[in-house]
């Protein structure tokens, strides 16, 4: 282009794809580095934006990954990385990814994640027939038709130990209370 945006700028009027390639042909990595000397709790210090045309040929932002700066502490340093995403024309923060102490949790509808995994202001959807497991795949909730099933592990497989129905009715023991 003969008008940059910005220091480098790569401008390609093509119906073909435009793409940046970072290629290693030996054993070592590729990467990239986005790098600021900004250095106070709270501030943007790298981002990617997902833009295009709309309708009106006016250039949009879609979606966008922010990257911030949680503590600046010299050796607890934590970070946040912002995913939006634009519903009706508004910027919404969908999820964070966050350092916090020595661990990262995951926030959907939330900045702050209390704890390894937080949704706040929203309701959570699992497919009827799925199971919700614990880790140690110890335990797992489950639904079929109007039924919530409670499961435990035996020692070899998961047994479902309570039932509740959708008339209400609950057995211990039992899949038919």
């Amino acid at each position: 282009t003969t008008s940059p945006g910005s220091l480098l700028h790569v401008y390609q009027d093509s119906a073909s794809s435009l793409e940046v390639l970072f290629e290693n042909d030996g054993a070592g990595q590729s990467g990239l580095t986005l790098r600021s000397d900004r250095g106070s709790n709270g501030n943007l210090i790298g981002f990617v934006f997902f833009d295009g045309n709309d309708n009106g040929n006016n250039n949009t932002r879609y979606n966008s990954i922010e990257s911030y700066i949680v503590d600046s502490s010299n050796g607890t340093e934590d970070g946040r990385l912002t995913f939006s995403t634009y519903a009706a024309g508004t910027d919404i923060e969908a999820m964070h990814i966050m350092g916090y102490g020595s661990e990262a949790r995951v926030g959907i509808g939330t900045d702050t994640p209390a704890r390894k995994f937080s949704v706040s202001a929203g309701d959570i959807n699992i497919d009827a027939g799925k199971r919700y497991y614990w880790s140690s795949g110890d335990a797992a909730i489950t639904s079929s038709g109007y039924n919530m099933m409670f499961e435990t592990y035996t020692g070899s497989a998961l047994t479902e130990k309570v039932r509740i129905q959708g008339n209400g009715n609950v057995g211990i023991g039992t899949t038919t209370p």
